[in-house]
């Protein structure tokens, strides 16, 4: 099978699987069957009332922690704190030097005008 992706190989795989399974099972499956009842949850219907919340939570997906402490002070790439960074300026003094040069040079250009 040289024309068959890894992708396709492992879909075919899975569905040998399932397939497998399938035929394991009783012909006559009741209300009480774990196996139907999950699979049955599992689909997805355009007419369900719930489906916008159940949709929403799924696209939302883990969130990283947000920063609940006080506004940092800006920086040149607009990042702000959250999850890998707390909002200490731990650097030498370029980004307040940057800000200040630029405000000035803004303001340069207000009054020249």
């Amino acid at each position: 099978m040289w024309n068959v992706g890894e992708v396709q190989r492992k879909m075919q795989k899975e569905a040998r699987e399932r397939e497998r399974l399938v035929g394991m099972e009783n012909f006559a499956r009741g209300a009480d069957d774990l196996s139907r009842n999950a699979e049955l949850k599992s689909v997805e219907r355009a007419d369900d009332p719930a489906l916008r919340f159940l949709t929403k939570k799924r696209e939302e997906g883990p969130q990283k922690p947000k920063y609940k402490g006080p506004r940092p002070p800006p920086n040149r790439f607009g990042i702000l704190p959250g999850y890998r960074w707390d909002g200490v300026d731990r650097g030498n003094g370029f980004e307040a030097k940057y800000f200040r040069a630029r405000n000035e040079r803004e303001d340069r250009k207000r009054r020249d005008y």
